[in-house]
């Protein structure tokens, strides 16, 4: 996906996650940043947004403050909230390898030298293209799709 339609289609997705469920999420990421610093985490998932969470250390004073607007962003334009909620979603498709697409595309781009956090950035601009569309239209996430782009990149990379 190219630079431009990328940040369109971030910003647009930042906008409708914001109405959406910008709250209950951002007092979940900070009660996740919380317990990691005490280490007492238990679920697995927990684990895993906490690990995203620390890898994102350009983000840490969001998930230290207590603020919980309606619209965070970094000067840059990123909803921090929104990029590691779909870091997240990304990383728990590879943990259950569900859809094994995500699994096969991200092996075949580690393979190629592709660094782990890139590989996932690349899966999560395909899953946001069809989460906008879910959420502008108001539909379910369409999957078949969501595994047509990705069959398609891996495809189009062989």
């Amino acid at each position: 996906m190219e630079k431009d339609k990328r940040e369109e289609l971030m910003s647009r997705l930042s906008r409708a996650w914001d109405e959406i469920m910008s709250s209950s999420e951002k007092r979940r990421i900070r009660q996740i940043w919380q317990s990691s610093q005490k280490d007492t985490l238990t679920q697995e998932e927990d684990k895993r947004l906490a690990k995203i969470l620390m890898e994102h250390k350009e983000f840490h004073n969001y998930w230290e403050s207590s603020h919980t607007g309606q619209t965070t962003k970094t000067p840059e334009g990123v909803n921090p909230f929104l990029h590691v909620s779909l870091h997240l979603i990304i990383e728990n498709q590879l943990a259950q390898n569900n859809p094994f697409q995500v699994h096969r595309f991200y092996l075949r781009e580690i393979d190629k030298g592709v660094l782990r956090h890139q590989v996932i950035h690349r899966i999560t601009a395909i899953f946001s293209e069809i989460l906008f569309d879910s959420l502008k239209y108001r539909k379910p996430f369409n999957r078949e799709k969501y595994l047509q782009l990705l069959e398609e990149e891996i495809q189009r990379e062989s």
